[in-house]
């Protein structure tokens, strides 16, 4: 049995008003810089049961 992220749905985080995001497999992130990608990977982060250590 595999686990999966299906979509996120965010609201008020960091520099994201509000959105939600569905994902395929795979999914890779691009954009410009300041576009709010590492926002989204803390996103993830923040959800963890084990909330890894950011270094950025």
């Amino acid at each position: 049995m595999s686990c999966a992220v299906n979509r996120l749905v965010l609201k008020r985080f960091l520099s994201v008003p509000s959105g939600l995001l569905c994902f395929d497999h795979p999914t890779f992130l691009m954009g410009r810089n300041d576009a709010g990608k590492s926002n989204l990977c803390k996103a993830f982060r923040f959800q963890s049961p084990h909330r890894p250590s950011i270094s950025s």
